[in-house]
């Protein structure tokens, strides 16, 4: 008779169990990291193509969150304010992930930046905070005052 016995089963059992958690484990881990690398790939993104479109536009351009809080994470809109002061939206980015939020802190408004074609008159100085509500994880994304953007970890 070829086969396992009952303690060798009993023990190779309880090894996959083992092995099986600690890959549950890793892939959240795995998840996380590419769900917030993704994120900031969008943000990124964002930011890049408000920059050249006032360049190639030649308008003063402005990008403000969806919705009307300082949270970021639901999505964005690009826009140009016409002369009697209506906003024209150019471009809407928006993107779902529940357990991240984003904060815009900024030099010259939290509700929105300021994309000037003429770089003189550029002020996009801030950070976007990027905050994971389940482990509290902060990353930094720090864009100076030409659009140039930055990662810095806490």
């Amino acid at each position: 008779m070829k086969g396992f016995s009952l303690i060798e089963f009993t023990v190779t059992l309880a090894l996959l169990m083992l092995l099986s958690s600690l890959a549950a484990g890793f892939n959240y881990f795995f998840y996380s990291r590419n769900e917030l690398q993704a994120l900031k790939d969008e943000l990124k993104t964002a930011v890049h193509y408000a920059r050249m479109q006032s360049f190639i536009i030649g308008k003063t351009l402005y990008l403000e969150n969806i919705s009307r809080s300082n949270d970021w994470s639901c999505g964005m809109v690009l826009y140009e304010v016409n002369s009697n002061g209506s906003k024209i939206p150019l471009h809407k980015w928006q993107w779902n992930h529940p357990h991240w939020q984003i904060y815009w802190s900024g030099f010259s408004s939290r509700n929105s930046i300021l994309f000037s074609p003429h770089p003189h008159f550029a002020a996009m100085n801030g950070q976007f905070r990027i905050i994971n509500a389940r482990t509290q994880q902060q990353t930094t994304l720090v864009i100076n005052r030409l659009g140039r953007i930055k990662e810095s970890t806490e």
